[in-house]
């Protein structure tokens, strides 16, 4: 079914629902990780943030840019992600820290910056498809 906004609002609505389902699936981790099987925070984030960015890696493959999920975008996609993390809290600590901005405005504000980083890169870079190594599914 076609977007009635065309591709690019079809993309960016698909990336949206894989970003809902990964911060989902992030927080649930953290929280099975941290209290119920009693690790470190720090330990326990690193271990939700790793597992999510491989699956919405897959999830974003096939769902959101129809591209086959290869290996050799994963680091590219790792990348993008992690500088979508830190224009995130870049944008976020700015924002209390310099602006006095409240902090649920500023993590929004963040989220939009991270979050149209990270789409437009992945678009651009990482799920591009190139007719001598892709497929649609």
């Amino acid at each position: 079914m076609k977007h009635p906004g065309g591709p690019l609002f079809g993309q960016l609505n698909r990336f949206l629902r894989v970003g809902a389902i990964g911060f989902a699936i992030d927080a649930g981790l953290l929280w099975l990780t941290v209290y119920v099987f009693s690790f470190p925070p720090l330990m326990g984030r690193a271990f939700s943030f790793v597992v999510t960015i491989l699956l919405t890696f897959v999830l974003n493959a096939r769902y959101t840019f129809k591209v086959a999920p290869q290996r050799s975008r994963m680091p590219r996609y790792g990348v993008i992600q992690s500088f979508g993390a830190l224009f995130n809290f870049g944008a976020y600590s700015g924002l209390v820290t310099y602006g006095q901005a409240e902090p649920l405005l500023a993590l929004m504000v963040g989220s939009v910056v991270g979050s149209t980083h990270n789409f437009l890169m992945m678009r651009g870079f990482v799920f591009k498809a190139r007719a001598s190594e892709d497929h649609e599914i």
